[in-house]
């Protein structure tokens, strides 16, 4: 006499099995466990140590300094931000004055440097061997004065 039909033998068989080889995979991961400890709570727990990440205590330290440098250089950039745009407005209104128009821009001395370095430099590449022309070309761009 049959007690259960052969289906539910099978899904509960199946079932069961599933159950074996998560045991199975429990006990071959800690092996102070035989397979008769491992209960429902041993595979809760199992699972939820394996889904969460171990923190040690110096990368969450080290989390929460650069937590706090991120927002104090948010917090910078935000008042850089603000003096930016008084700036701005400054200019603006300084740019509306009469003779504004007639102001000429002048190029800052490091920009200024660095073309005239760029046309000695190559310069001195084109006459690697002419010492004296070198010199020259340097005193016509106002070097030794």
């Amino acid at each position: 006499m049959k007690w259960l039909k052969d289906e539910e033998h099978a899904a509960l068989k199946a079932k069961a099995d599933n159950y074996d080889s998560i045991v199975n995979s429990i006990v071959a991961k800690n092996e102070s466990l035989q397979a008769d400890d491992v209960t429902v709570d041993v595979i809760v727990q199992a699972i939820e140590n394996e889904s969460a990440p171990e923190v040690d205590e110096a990368s969450a330290t080290r989390v929460t300094e650069l937590e706090s440098e991120v927002g104090t250089m948010t917090t910078k950039v935000e008042e850089l931000t603000t003096e930016r745009d008084a700036l701005q407005t400054k200019v603006t209104a300084l740019s509306a004055l009469p003779g504004a128009e007639s102001i000429n821009t002048v190029k800052p001395a490091a920009e200024a440097t660095t073309v005239e370095t760029d046309d000695l430099l190559s310069f001195a590449k084109e006459h690697a061997g002419d010492t004296m022309a070198i010199a020259a070309k340097m005193r016509e761009a106002g070097y030794g004065k």
